[in-house]
Parts: C-alpha cells; structure tokens; sequence
C-alpha cells in the first residue's frame, strides 16, 4: 500500500482493479474457448429423449450443411429432415429396446456413439462444435468400422 495521500491511494486501487479485469478477462475467454465438458450429456439427451425427432432442436444445434444435408436425404412429399439418420435407419427390428450403449471422444469435436435401435445395435460418429453457448451439431455419419 502507497504510504501518500489520498490520491496515491486511488491511483494504487485503480492500478489492482486494471490488474483483476486482465485476469477476470483471461479465464472469461480460457472458459469460452474450451470444450464444454457436457458434450457427452448432450448426445445423451439427443438420443435418449429422442430430440432428433424435433425439428426444432435440430434447426438450433445442428449447422446449416448438415441441416441442408437432413433435407436433401428426405425422401417424402411436403419436406422434412431425415431424422433416422441418427438411429439404425431401420424400419423394424427384433424389440423395441431403444438404449445408448456408449460414447466415446474421438477428439477434434468427433465423438462415436453406440446405441440399440428396435433391437438393432448401431454405431455412429457426430461432430460437435459450440456457439454462442450452445452445441451445435457439425456432422453425422455411419461408423465403417463397426
């Protein structure tokens, strides 16, 4: 602490104040660009509440080439998005389990996930991205490794 007048005082608090708002601003943008932690969560929820079937939630976390691609893969009149892309595509299976297996970080935004269909077990890779706080779902295909 400043041994002088008032003014030194303030100068000196001032001088901190800048110092804290560097830091505050350096973890604030570490913070914003990591990887969230819930990406797993989120595919959790997406297969398991089945909110690939809402064109809602796809149209705010899917991007726009894969939007774009969902569209062009629907194969019926009036238009939609090929919602089974996320499942076995299967149209009918030995049961009705319908069960998330596992998932897997690949890295780079790429994660595996393995999951039961009508029975059918599958697998499948979806690239997640994150935007204005929210993920945003980059790229779905089939796992040619299964």
């Amino acid at each position: 602490m400043p041994q002088g007048g008032f003014g030194e005082i303030i100068a000196h608090l001032i001088l901190k104040m800048k110092k804290l708002a560097i830091v505050f601003s350096i973890i604030m943008c570490m913070l914003a660009c990591t990887k969230p932690s819930d990406d797993k969560e989120f595919i959790r929820s997406m297969y398991e509440e089945s909110l690939y079937e809402d064109y809602t939630f796809l149209e705010q976390h899917c991007s726009k080439d894969l939007i774009e691609k969902l569209s062009e893969e629907y194969d019926y009149e009036g238009g939609g998005y090929a919602v089974w892309k996320f499942r076995s595509g299967a149209q009918d299976g030995p049961s009705n389990e319908h069960a998330l297996k596992s998932i897997d970080d690949e890295g780079d935004g790429w994660y595996r996930y393995t999951a039961i269909d009508m029975g059918i077990t599958f697998t499948k890779r979806i690239k997640l991205s994150h935007k204005g706080g929210k993920s945003i779902i980059e790229d779905l295909m089939d796992d040619l490794e299964e």
